[in-house]
């Protein structure tokens, strides 16, 4: 029996110290700045639980000098559901879109609407050639032949300029080119979203939601490649602080 109860205080002894560790170890959050509301009632019922232990007088004495300083510490707001919801979708893009992947879908990306926008210029040459055996048809209506409707033909040179962009950003990452990639993808886009389409919008207005739609897509893809990989502080560190 005599052994049980020193073993037991023993045990006592060591809990006491550890918990006086642990809060020791705690407090230095509170000199940092403002506690986060888990952490300040973690704190307050190790506090507590270290004042009630008869075992260790100063120790208890130590916990209840200390305890107005973390009641009276700053608590920091909790966070926002909008905030919380955006750690959510940072961390599962974390998980689903690492960076080998996510350069393999702005490579395609890249090259699939890169290369649909060098339709226009298979149209500009029609256009500036007046070739009589190209027939041009946009939204189920034909083109006169040797007409130039000044739309389309800058319709068409502004998708040939996007799409020798974007395929020139695909390339550029295929070589590891990012920062110039990105530069030259981020352009492209910008110049179709900005002038081109709304060129397009007076030509074919059911194409032109499509394109926007895609297009948009792919500059906010571009967009959070260079927050999450280029730049020294990526966004994801913003959120997740």
């Amino acid at each position: 029996m005599l052994a049980v109860a020193v073993a037991a205080r023993r045990a006592q002894l060591a809990r006491s110290r550890t918990l006086a560790y642990s809060v020791v170890v705690a407090l230095k959050a509170v000199a940092d700045g403002p506690l986060r509301p888990a952490a300040r009632r973690e704190l307050l019922r190790d506090i507590d639980s270290l004042a009630a232990d008869p075992s260790r007088p100063d120790l208890a004495d130590l916990a209840t000098r200390v305890r107005p300083a973390v009641e009276n510490a700053p608590v920091a707001p909790a966070p926002h559901r909008t905030r919380r919801l955006l750690g959510a979708l940072v961390r599962v893009e974390r998980a689903l879109l690492p960076r080998w992947m996510h350069r393999i879908v702005l490579i395609l990306g890249s090259l699939l609407v890169g290369l649909l926008s060098l339709v226009g210029l298979a149209v500009f040459i029609a256009l500036a050639t007046g070739d009589p055996d190209a027939t041009i048809i946009i939204d189920d209506r034909t083109v006169p032949h040797g007409s130039r409707p000044p739309a389309l033909i800058i319709a068409s040179a502004g998708e040939t300029v996007v799409g020798l962009m974007l395929v020139v950003a695909a390339v550029a990452l295929l070589a590891g080119r990012d920062r110039f990639a990105l530069r030259v993808g981020r352009l492209g886009l910008s110049l179709g979203l900005a002038g081109v389409n709304v060129v397009l919008g007076y030509i074919d207005a059911d194409l032109v939601v499509a394109v926007v739609v895609i297009e948009i897509v792919l500059l906010g893809l571009f967009h959070r490649y260079r927050g999450r990989f280029l730049e020294t502080r990526s966004a994801d560190d913003v959120v997740s602080d």
